[in-house]
Order: structure tokens, then sequence, then C-alpha cells
């Protein structure tokens, strides 16, 4: 099944190749006409050149259309081909083509590639952040999200793996499936002061993963907790510090991944045990 938002990018991708190079070619012959009354004895060899280059200027722009499409298709290829054989491909190597995936929405080869890292740390016991990523996404992956009797004590697993990632670094797919885990919590939540505070931490890991992509999600959660907080600010301030709150609030500056890690990853885990 084609891609349409990835035929889409490398059409414009190429139009605008197409467009520079026919650029280059106007103004070559631009200068070419320029230049062309002080050469002299050159004068009938340039004239030459420049009559052949536009009386071929079709065959010209498609052939190096063609070189530039073959090129980054026998990379690609060759990329994929070095991914499945080398013996020196790793967790990371296996993370960075899942995340390239994901971000072209196909998510059935991100879990594969998961269950693949999982099941080798699984046989030679190793645990570091690809492995324990995979193990959290996985989990998030085979939870009925949709199942209208799942409880927050089945949901809490998951955000406690997800959370245990970060132990080791912050990653793009371990944030993102950690803003997912909670939005599916707060749903399951009947606390008012509760849920406030859940709406807050979507808007927050939301805007962390990517602002510009889940723009509309931030903005819906981040007015959902405001509304709350005008209700019942003096209750939800008794559960959350007015650091945090700050610091969630403030969707225009990226937090660093030492704040993130010594302020909010502390306060989330408090989040994810009050259940226990």
């Amino acid at each position: 099944m084609f891609n349409s938002e990835l035929i889409k990018e490398r059409s414009i991708y190429f139009i605008k190749y197409v467009l520079l190079i026919s650029l280059v070619l106007i103004l070559f012959n631009f200068i070419l006409t320029i230049i062309i009354p002080y050469v002299g004895e050159y004068k009938e060899k340039l004239l030459r050149i420049t009559d052949f280059i536009m009386s071929n200027l079709s065959t010209f722009i498609f052939t190096l259309a063609l070189v530039i499409v073959l090129f980054f298709a026998f990379k690609s290829i060759f990329k994929k081909i070095r991914f499945l054989f080398s013996e020196e491909t790793t967790d990371k190597d296996i993370y960075e083509e899942s995340l390239e995936e994901w971000k072209e929405k196909n998510y059935d080869i991100v879990y594969e590639n998961m269950s693949y890292i999982y099941e080798m740390s699984q046989k030679e016991n190793i645990h570091n952040l690809y492995t324990e990523t995979a193990k959290a996404i996985l989990l998030f992956q085979k939870t009925d999200f949709s199942n209208e009797s799942l409880s927050k004590h089945e949901i809490l697993p998951i955000i406690n793996a997800l959370l245990n990632t970060y132990k080791y670094k912050e990653l793009y797919l371990n944030t993102t499936h950690l803003a997912y885990a909670f939005l599916h919590f707060l749903k399951v939540e009947d606390d008012i002061n509760k849920k406030a505070i859940y709406h807050l931490i979507c808007s927050f890991l939301f805007n962390r993963v990517d602002p510009v992509r889940y723009k509309s999600r931030i903005e819906i959660e981040l007015r959902i907790f405001k509304l709350y907080f005008e209700q019942y600010g003096n209750s939800i301030s008794n559960l959350v510090s007015n650091e945090i709150l700050q610091i969630m609030n403030n969707t225009q500056t990226n937090l660093s991944e030492d704040l993130f890690k010594e302020k909010v990853i502390p306060f989330l885990t408090e989040q994810a045990t009050i259940y226990r």
C-alpha cells in the first residue's frame, strides 16, 4: 500500500531539483549571452555549446532527473540491505529504523522491530535503553484501550514500564507512547482533580514530542486543564507543586532533558504509584 504522505514529500523534493536544474541552465545561457561579445575567437565554439544545450534541454533535464531518482532509490535499497545483513546491526540501528517508519506511519513495522529487539534481549539477557523501550512499547501495543472494562491498574504497568526507560535516556518513541498512555489513563479516572492533572501532563508530553504535529491535541488538553483549574484551583494545587505547574504550563520553551529527568519524571512516577 502506497504512503500518500511519502509520495507527496518525494514528489515535492523531485520538483525542487528539476526547477533548480532548470534555473541553473537558464542562468548559464544568460551568462553566455552576456560574455559572448567579449570572447572573440571562442565565440563560435561557445555558440555551438549553447545551441547544443538548448536544443537538448529536455533530454538533459530528463537525464539529470532520472539520475536523481535512481540515486535516492539505490540509496534507500542499499540502506535496507545493509540493515538486514550487516553483522554490526545493533539495537540502536533497529530503533532508528523504527523511528523513520513511525514518522511515515508504518506502525506495524515499528512493532515488528520492537518485538525483535525484545525477543533478542530475552534470549541474551540484555537490558538497555532500547530493550526496555521495546518492552514498554510492546506492552502498550498489546493493550486494548477500546475495552470499556479496562481499569487503571491495567494501564499503570504500561506507564511504569515507559517511565523505567527514562533511567537511561529520553527517546521520541518512549515519550510518544507515554503521552498516549496518560491520555488513555485519564479516560478511566473519576477524580476531577486528578483528571485535571492528567490533562496537563498530556499537554506537556505531546508538546515535548512534537508541538507542530500535535498542536491541536496540546491546545485541547491545556484548555481543559485551565477550565478545571478555574473551578478547582485550590484542591489541584494541593496535589501538584507550583514549580511543576509552571513547567507544564509553559509550552513555549522546550525543557532540557536534564531538567525533564530531574523535575518531571519524579512527578510522573509519583502519579503512577498513587494506585499501588
